[in-house]
């Protein structure tokens, strides 16, 4: 991260199991290094969770001892252990330090794996009503400091329930707080539209810190209200909806996207599976997170930070598909995901998804989601190669590339129990806005 954006995080303060042979931890085409990640899994130190060598499962779980091998042999590259630290699911003090150091210990970005030291956060205003979940992640490569951190470091309120903050404004100044003591975090907030367990109140948001949001998990789809993929398994709040933080005529954030597990049996990146830590399955198999790096770029700490905080980040339901979206105008002056745009008046935009032919036989179509809603299926001109021209009339505010993969092609027929009415797999890349 540059000189100048740590300085302007500091200075602003806000106001208010993958079984198939496709995927791989990273893969390597077109420039780029794609790497897949889980930055939502719990295990049985969350009083919701469950791990075999804590006592805590009655079901089929993994165990802490063996979660970061569990990880790898789920093909991921990078994961955060996110347990609950506060409210009446909170770890206690001596497993939420066991899991810090096994954390630390496990990152070994020289042989491909990363770990990001992470809690989870529930919030709510005095009075009880939502603020929501919200996951805090440090991505200093500093473990000497990160070691000394304590549960009760991340915890923002003295309130009795810890859970309850005074205020939005509290809440924003507690963080800058915790970052000046363990250098660089993010705030990532998830099911941001589930009834239950909590929706996010958008009102309460800062873009110093909150770049990125978690559009799919266990829960369902957060992406936009009554989604026909995956909904809210149990009920949605249209207003938590992450279309609703992005629409320009309500809050006009920008975020990128990102996806989690959302696992509470020991099992980070188990996708093809909806065993719970109670001998209950979960409504879906949950989803991951996609990194896009330069090649040349070495995976760590501060690169994941770094692409998280630029959207250079998606969403995935499960598989890891290299993509590249290519925005242009009609000077040929290009955007890819999380970036920005200049549009000219009644001028037409050009928009490019290249994926690997031997990946895109799985891909059954590409769509443009614009920022009204519209969808716009793309038209493949050769393998792996698709295109659509948006007139001057329908360019939208902000617009995101969704891909639909044919999850048996993927896995293989039958191979991956991930809940949902279909065996669609789907892919949500970050958006990119028109100025």
């Amino acid at each position: 991260m540059t000189q100048s954006r740590t300085m302007g995080k500091l200075l602003v303060l806000c106001a208010a199991g993958l079984v198939g042979t496709s995927a791989q931890a990273e893969e390597t085409w077109g420039g780029y290094t794609w790497y897949l990640g889980d930055l939502h899994a719990h295990t049985g130190a969350s009083g919701d969770g469950g791990s075999s060598d804590l006592g805590s499962c009655s079901g089929d779980c993994g165990a802490i001892a063996d979660i970061f091998d569990a990880a790898k042999d789920n093909d991921l590259s990078f994961v955060s252990i996110s347990d609950h630290v506060n409210g009446s699911m909170a770890a206690s003090d001596a497993d939420f330090d066991t899991i810090l150091a096994l954390a630390l210990t496990a990152n070994d970005p020289s042989g491909g794996f990363v770990t990001i030291p992470a809690a989870e956060l529930k919030l709510e205003y005095i009075d009880g009503t939502s603020l929501g979940h919200k996951n805090v992640y440090f991505f200093s490569e500093d473990d000497a400091t990160l070691s000394t951190m304590l549960r009760t470091d991340l915890v923002p309120s003295t309130l009795e329930p810890d859970s309850r903050v005074k205020s939005c404004g509290e809440f924003w100044a507690w963080v800058l707080d915790l970052e000046r003591t363990f250098g660089d975090l993010l705030v990532i907030p998830h099911h941001t539209s589930a009834l239950l367990p909590m929706p996010t109140d958008w009102d309460c948001h800062c873009a110093t810190w909150e770049t990125v949001a978690e559009v799919y998990s266990v829960h369902g789809n957060s992406m936009m209200e009554n989604p026909l993929f995956d909904p809210m398994y149990y009920g949605e709040r249209p207003s938590g909806s992450v279309h609703t933080a992005l629409d320009e005529t309500q809050y006009g954030y920008r975020m990128g996207f990102i996806a989690g597990s959302d696992s509470h049996d020991t099992r980070p990146g188990g996708v093809c599976g909806r065993e719970g830590p109670a001998g209950r399955t979960v409504p879906f198999g949950g989803g991951l997170t996609i990194a896009m790096l330069d090649e040349t770029e070495a995976l760590s700490r501060t690169a994941l930070h770094d692409a998280l905080y630029d959207r250079r980040v998606y969403a995935t339901s499960g598989p890891l598909l290299p993509a590249i979206v290519e925005w242009t105008d009609q000077d040929g002056n290009p955007a890819g995901i999380g970036e920005e745009i200049s549009v000219q008046a009644g001028r037409p935009i050009w928009v490019k998804v290249r994926i690997r032919p031997k990946d895109s036989v799985h891909v059954t179509k590409v769509v443009v989601v614009g920022s009204g809603g519209q969808a716009t299926e793309l038209t493949s001109t050769r393998p792996g190669t698709y295109i659509a021209k948006i007139s001057p009339a329908a360019i939208p505010d902000w617009a995101y590339v969704r891909i639909h993969i044919d999850g048996d092609g993927w896995w293989g027929e039958g191979a991956c129990d991930d809940g949902g009415s279909t065996v669609e797999e789907r892919i949500w890349m970050s958006p990119t806005w028109f100025d």
